[in-house]
């Protein structure tokens, strides 16, 4: 392997492990209440499956008490909604970590560096040409991941998940949602996560991330 692609194979690597990573942490701390109510119902019947809830990720016992299931529920998307700002900050390392490596090692000045404002709003970068004739490339369709995620992610952190005006009126969520093929929400709504939603972003940032080290690769 010649030694300029070291770093970004390197990068990329790092940068899916990061990824890999959060999967983990998440189920730790989501079965984090069952460690608890366990140690507190240890003679209780409805609580007696909770080390195969803990080691196999079984679903919710059935007979859980309604406040106790209601709590679980909410400390849940809690966490998918942390799992969304940490995707959002490994992707931004990596492609700004790639826009410094082309402009230490290769003198390229990248274009219209968003670091003041989150890397995933719509002022996010959709190409980077240089004068080595590399692109990194984000198209319209990852775009709109991209940025209803982002959307996404500041109505849990901020809005307490409850859907506005505003999220519904960003062109690139009303596209997400008409590619995904499920029913638009209304305002107010819950916008609901789910093990489905973030598997998939990940997935789809994993594929990102190896799209544009193999571009780069390609071009130096």
């Amino acid at each position: 392997m010649e030694e300029k692609f070291k770093y970004l194979i390197e990068l990329e690597k790092q940068s899916i492990e990061k990824l890999d990573g959060i999967w983990a942490v998440q189920l730790f701390f989501r079965n984090f209440p069952y460690y608890m109510q366990r140690a507190n119902n240890r003679e209780n019947d409805n609580y007696k499956h909770f080390d195969k809830v803990i080691s196999e990720n079984l679903p919710f016992p059935k007979n859980l008490p309604r406040e106790v299931k209601s709590q679980f529920d909410a400390y849940q998307s809690q966490i998918w909604a942390m799992c969304i700002v940490y995707i959002e900050a490994i992707l931004e390392d990596f492609f700004f970590s790639i826009f410094d490596y082309l402009e230490t090692d290769y003198k390229i000045k990248p274009k219209k560096l968003p670091r003041q404002a989150s890397f995933l709003q719509d002022e996010l970068i959709n190409t980077l040409d240089t004068n080595l004739g590399i692109k990194i490339s984000i198209d319209e369709t990852e775009k709109c991941q991209l940025v209803e995620m982002n959307a996404t992610r500041h109505l849990w952190i901020h809005k307490g998940g409850k859907i506005d005006a505003k999220y519904l009126q960003n062109n690139y969520v009303k596209s997400w949602w008409s590619e995904s093929g499920q029913r638009i929400p209304n305002v107010n709504e819950l916008r609901i996560l789910d093990e489905k939603y973030i598997k998939s972003n990940l997935f789809f940032s994993k594929k990102l991330i190896q799209k544009n080290i193999i571009l780069i690769v390609n071009n130096i």
